[in-house]
């Protein structure tokens, strides 16, 4: 089968150890797997690292490790997008793209100059930016290797959620709610920030876009900007 886009050696690296952190080779299915229309890779081509766009067009959007990780579709993240920007050193929303999102609806985010910047915990309503002298612009062959670099170091663990004895949530939420759908997340409910208590009891499956639009609008998003130690 022949690819309109092409990945490079490193993301094909990058995604076989990708796979294998995920554990599709010991045999843990791939939940869902939605095909990218035609027109969503049109409509980021240039935009978003080649890499990303070969990814999307041999694999499609698919919930990995039980439902644990995701990789998703930027539009249907832009309203979030828009409230984050806005509080963020990188203000423009058209260059910012959810490209990944967790069980516990964590958002991995990409800016288009300067790669994986930020990470948003709608838990505790904090989005996490590199300082922008930290991660400066980058040229378009290290967006590539970054956008590899990305799949390499992702890791499903990353995104489970702790309750309030510290005990990891995922795998129990998954007993007792069941698998996710390619739009939802577990959530605790009530949430958090209204004196909810983070346990098992208290999680449900929830619409993940509305849930966090939700949460923002509970408790004004805030930002922690990081920078390099030492």
């Amino acid at each position: 089968m022949s690819f309109k886009f092409q990945w490079s050696a490193k993301m094909q690296q990058g995604f076989d150890e990708f796979e294998n952190t995920m554990g599709v080779h010991r045999g843990f299915l791939i939940v869902s797997s939605t095909p990218v229309p035609v027109e969503v890779l049109e409509q980021y081509n240039g935009v978003l690292p080649e890499n990303l766009l070969a990814y999307w067009e041999r694999h499609g959007w698919c919930g990995y490790d039980n439902g644990m990780f995701w990789t998703v579709n930027p539009n249907d993240y832009t309203e979030i997008i828009e409230r984050l920007s806005a509080i963020s050193q990188l203000d423009d929303p058209s260059e910012n793209f959810v490209i990944a999102r967790g069980a516990f609806g964590d958002l991995e985010i990409w800016n288009r100059k300067r790669g994986n910047v930020m990470y948003y915990s709608p838990v505790i309503g904090l989005l996490y930016q590199w300082d922008i002298d930290v991660k400066q612009e980058k040229t378009e062959a290290e967006l590539e290797s970054a956008m590899a670099s990305f799949f390499w170091r992702a890791s499903s663990s990353d995104q489970d959620q702790e309750d309030e004895y510290e005990e990891p949530l995922f795998e129990r939420a998954l007993d007792k709610l069941g698998p996710l759908a390619e739009n939802e997340m577990y959530a605790f409910v009530p949430a958090t920030c209204l004196g909810g208590k983070w346990l098992l009891e208290n999680l449900q499956k929830v619409d993940i876009t509305t849930h966090i639009e939700m949460l923002m609008d509970l408790e004004e998003p805030r930002i922690n900007i990081m920078r390099r130690v030492g």
